[in-house]
């Protein structure tokens, strides 16, 4: 009997720590992708085609929610989740584009193991403050 297919989750943020443990939270039900810049971050999407993008709002190269609408661009069935510690004058931004769909939901930093979870299983969609 032939197993579904795990969903694919590409993590995207500068740091090291928090990917790895993101991964290593989600690694029994998702496969998880790491990159630390949009430019690799590109390069992974297109190899791996994940369900879920899961992304810093300051990326080292590019404005993370920039970087969301491209890829939403490309594929518009992409579920896509910011998380951020704080949107550092970006708000609008990020309001217009959780009106449009592109992005699911906003996800603040620190959050916890079971916050994580609920967002990307769809349960939570938090909004900045």
């Amino acid at each position: 009997m032939e197993t579904a297919p795990r969903p694919q989750i590409l993590v995207i943020e500068t740091e090291t720590l928090l990917p790895r443990v993101i991964r290593r939270a989600l690694t029994e039900t998702h496969d998880v992708h790491i990159a630390h810049s949009a430019q690799e971050a590109r390069l992974v999407y297109e190899q791996k085609r994940p369900d879920i993008v899961l992304s810093g709002v300051q990326l080292v190269d590019q404005n993370g929610l920039e970087l969301a609408a491209e890829l939403y661009e490309k594929d518009p069935t992409v579920q896509i989740m910011i998380m951020s510690g704080g949107l550092l004058g970006k708000e609008n931004q990020m309001m217009d584009l959780l009106r449009k769909g592109v992005v699911q939901a906003f996800l603040p930093k620190p959050f916890t193991r079971e916050e994580l979870y609920n967002c990307i299983d769809g349960k939570l969609t938090y909004l900045p403050k």
